[in-house]
């Protein structure tokens, strides 16, 4: 009788987190799941080194994830503004320029790119 009672428990407990319907990687999952997001890649592109005092603009591509997408950007060392996928803005001093991107199911992401500002450096493209 001792040897009765875990094995019987080990088959509840089996039942119960669904070890008596194995799946394969094959199979599909239940009617009414959802299969989670891809994830979101981010990249900021746009120029690494810039004249101090010239204004430049930085665009992020996303891939994964579900459009739409929301972008906030953030800067240390620059000022400018962007809520979209393109900032403009300008770094007195050099820093470095984030952008955080949401898609429409929550699932997020980002990118940093550092920006080298140099008196009479290269001008935007």
């Amino acid at each position: 009788m001792k040897r009765l009672i875990p094995l019987l428990m080990l088959a509840v407990l089996a039942a119960a987190y669904g070890a008596a319907t194995p799946r394969t990687a094959a199979s599909a999952p239940p009617a009414g799941s959802v299969s989670p997001a891809a994830a979101l890649t981010v990249f900021v592109g746009g120029p690494p080194r810039i004249d101090s005092q010239t204004w430049c603009t930085w665009e992020a591509s996303v891939s994964g994830g579900t459009a739409p997408y929301s972008y906030e950007w953030s800067s240390v060392g620059g000022g400018g503004t962007g809520y979209d996928e393109v900032w403009s803005g300008h770094f007195p001093v050099s820093g470095s320029l984030t952008v955080f991107v949401t898609d429409a199911l929550g699932a997020t992401g980002s990118a940093t790119m550092n920006v080298t500002s140099v008196y009479d450096g290269p001008l935007c493209p």
